[in-house]
């Protein structure tokens, strides 16, 4: 064989040019911010579902309990209470709305507003655990829904250049099954993984070990080293219409043969996002400067999911094209 013959091998993706390409394309198309907007205001200004008088339900039936009578335990109980009303204070159930792995980014949903520039937020109480778990159900699933819109919409401004939105209509339950089936998948992996170390790590701690901020070293690598290669998965669903399991494999595939870059473009990212939301959390949740903030995070979130579908699509093609180069080359 002629050196001459030889195919050139392709040139891999550019960490840069997928970021830029991701923040032009939402520039370009920026109606698709409206989504981490419309969540955030929602969040900020909008009602809150409370568990405060269910968590205080709770307490004072155990406190009425016989076994409860003790001083020690009822001392016990009354300071478990307390650190539940003060967590159930800030938390609002309409955070659920805010899904993994597909769903509509916000900068809102870890600050249940106390005050707002509005005044005093409306909270309606959850009274019942039945009615806890309904309510958590059907705002997980709009989540998603609403999420799978969203990836649909954005991922259509990356490879067709334009916005269609009968179409994504046309394609949302299609999309919207396998996002879910995807969503039961990493929560089955989650568990699978976490369980098991969260029990050897509370072993630790009963036997006297004293393990500190190492347990939770481990069980954030571990975590991380689990979900890291699944990090493009939804991907293939938007991008080549692949189903859940196919989605899957094709992530594993693409991270494997390009770890190193990938890498790279996923830790360029989330520096981008948790750095600026320090910035963008500075005003307080009862200034109107909240509002730049809410922009901000929505631009930079949706510019981010724009380049990794950039950065996906380049690289799916990388592969591609290497592999016919080597088969060339080879024949």
């Amino acid at each position: 064989m002629k050196t001459a013959d030889v195919q050139a091998m392709p040139v891999p993706p550019n960490l840069v040019k997928s970021l830029l390409g991701g923040f032009d394309i939402i520039s370009n198309h920026i109606t698709l911010i409206a989504f981490s907007v419309s969540l955030d205001l929602f969040l900020w200004l909008g009602p809150r579902l409370s568990l405060e008088q269910l968590i205080s339900d709770i307490f004072t039936q155990a406190l009425a309990m016989p076994e409860a009578q003790t001083p020690e335990m009822s001392s016990l109980l009354q300071n478990s209470q307390a650190m539940w009303q003060i967590l159930a204070e800030r938390f609002n159930l309409f955070r659920m709305l805010q899904t993994l792995p597909v769903g509509i980014p916000s900068l809102m949903g870890g600050r249940a507003a106390l005050q707002t520039p509005l005044g005093s937020p409306t909270i309606w109480q959850v009274t019942s655990l039945m009615e806890t778990i309904g309510l958590w159900v059907l705002l997980v699933i709009v989540g998603f829904l609403m999420g799978t819109l969203y990836f649909t919409l954005v991922s259509q401004a990356v490879l067709q250049g334009k916005v269609d939105l009968p179409l994504a209509i046309r394609q949302w339950p299609a999309f919207a099954r396998n996002v879910i089936l995807l969503a039961i998948f990493w929560l089955i992996l989650f568990l699978g993984v976490g369980l098991p170390l969260v029990c050897m790590l509370s072993f630790m701690l009963i036997s006297g070990i004293n393990i500190g901020q190492l347990a939770i070293l481990i069980y954030a690598v571990l975590v991380v080293w689990v979900f890291f290669p699944l990090a493009f998965s939804p991907h293939g669903i938007f991008t080549f219409q692949s189903g859940t399991w196919a989605a899957v494999v094709q992530s594993l595939q693409m991270t494997r043969a390009t770890l190193p870059t990938t890498g790279l473009f996923l830790l360029a990212a989330l520096v981008l996002i948790l750095g600026l939301n320090s910035v963008w959390r500075l005003p307080e949740e009862t200034s109107w400067l909240t509002i730049v903030g809410v922009l901000g995070h929505s631009f930079i979130t949706s510019g981010i999911l724009a380049a990794s579908f950039v950065y996906y699509r380049d690289t799916q093609r990388f592969l591609r094209e290497k592999a016919q180069a080597s088969e060339n080359n080879l024949a």
